[in-house]
């Protein structure tokens, strides 16, 4: 890891080539700000952050001959009117553009039944695109989210739990399953991602089951996808991801049920046999068929940390699968914010100050970090807050800007919506979040 790119708290975030979208200037909405660099094509800076778009701007800009810019990704829902960008290939092939819907209005109207496959035209056309999977999403800018979304991935994340379950004891009894039913189970999570990503993720962290290992291998899964969506990566990357995310843990099955389900920290010689879970994953993913060994590869290197101080191997750096740090990191998320989450008073920096001290400590890679707190936020979706004001407020949306700062709706102090609730995103106000409550209805009223 390069030392001079070390992560601060208030780092913005690593504004790499593929975070640009290419759009044409005659698209760009007046008055509206970007919050981000303007480049050229080429991505030569063009125009400082925090420009306003103005009508003579963007004449400037087509009598210099520049029909096109380059935004970063965040600054497409408020700054540009359409919902098709140009393609950053420069190919000018109007087929390979993705398209990049900015409402709530424009995700697809009907829901699948959970428990039941993305259809195969879908995931081929997600398979087809090279382009990063971010742009396979729907925007939902400052929209509320939908309740009865909600509930219908809460119903989705049971039932993929269900199916979990009855395929982990498959393989334990060392009876053959195919991959494509542990890839189906992944591509529906992948499907939900691109509907409502908050949303998605929001449900994921939440999920109540009695199985742990299930739970925080379905976690696991949708956070690690999560973090290759901002990292950059393409659908192919992203769905390995979900699928070391989803099987990774598996070996824990073999180790003594009185150790794995401590309710304490283990001791040196209980810490030694969860040490070898992943070598009893690697064995028990033989029972997978047409597996792409890398699963087991990645599976295998999920708990190394860059310094070296991981296991089972104590590996580091460059001998550790970039998929492997993403987990790692979710993991680090996960078991420092999810045992907290319930509790009536949450401190909102405790896991970012956990993610810090491991860059710092050389065990995290700062970019991954990066992505990891762009797509996460302290305060999930639904989730209702306590202001610097005294306010109480619902969480409508997180901000890709700030993990500590969400979008939220003010409510009244019976735990209501308003007449006519007042939208504030914190990232462009003075209020602040002193508390997190334990109540997290979705009722949206």
């Amino acid at each position: 890891m390069n030392s001079a790119n070390q992560l601060t708290p208030d780092d913005p975030p690593n504004e790499a080539d593929e975070t640009h979208v290419s759009v044409r200037t005659s698209d760009l909405i007046l008055d509206a700000r970007c919050r981000y660099h303007i480049c050229t094509p080429d991505g030569t800076e063009l125009l400082p952050a925090e420009t306003v778009i103005t009508r003579e701007m963007v004449a400037n800009l087509e009598s210099r001959n520049i029909s096109a810019v380059l935004l970063d990704y965040r600054d497409i829902a408020s700054v540009v009117q359409t919902a098709l960008p140009e393609s950053n290939s420069g190919g000018g092939d109007s087929d390979a553009a993705i398209a990049f819907e900015n409402t709530a209005s424009a995700a697809p109207s009907r829901r699948r039944i959970p428990g039941t496959p993305v259809p195969r035209e879908r995931v081929e056309q997600w398979r087809s695109s090279s382009q990063p999977a971010r742009l396979l999403a729907v925007w939902h800018g400052q929209d509320p989210y939908d309740p009865a979304h909600m509930e219908h991935l809460a119903a989705h994340f049971r039932e993929t739990a269900n199916q979990l379950n009855a395929l982990r004891d498959a393989v334990l009894k060392e009876e053959e399953i195919p991959a494509g039913d542990v890839a189906d189970l992944v591509d529906c999570h992948f499907d939900e991602m691109t509907r409502d990503a908050n949303c998605t993720l929001s449900a994921a962290l939440e999920i109540e089951i009695d199985d742990a290992i299930t739970a925080h291998s379905l976690q696991m899964s949708v956070l690690g996808m999560a973090i290759g969506v901002e990292y950059g990566f393409d659908y192919e990357n992203t769905a390995l991801i979900g699928l070391v995310g989803m099987v990774h843990d598996w070996g824990l099955m073999r180790v003594p049920a009185a150790i794995r389900n401590l309710e304490r920290p283990p001791n040196d010689a209980e810490f030694e046999e969860i040490k070898q879970h992943p070598r009893h994953t690697q064995e028990i993913l033989r029972n997978v068929r047409d597996f792409p060994d890398v699963v087991s590869r990645v599976s295998f290197q999920v708990h190394e940390r860059l310094d070296g101080s991981g296991y089972p191997q104590g590996l580091e750096a460059s001998d550790i699968f970039e998929m492997a740090q993403i987990l790692y990191a979710a993991d680090v998320f996960l078991t420092t914010s999810i045992g907290t989450l319930e509790e009536a008073e949450l401190n909102p920096y405790a896991t970012m100050v956990k993610l810090l001290h491991e860059v710092r400590d050389g065990a995290l890679d700062p970019d991954i970090v990066r992505a990891l707190l762009r797509a996460v936020s302290v305060f999930p979706v639904g989730s209702r807050v306590n202001l610097s004001d005294g306010a109480l407020a619902q969480v409508i949306r997180t901000n890709p800007q700030h993990y500590t700062l969400p979008i939220i709706r003010l409510m009244d102090q019976a735990h209501s919506q308003p007449p006519d609730p007042t939208i504030v995103d914190l990232l462009h106000s003075e209020l602040k979040v002193v508390k997190a409550l334990a109540d997290r209805s979705h009722s949206g009223n």
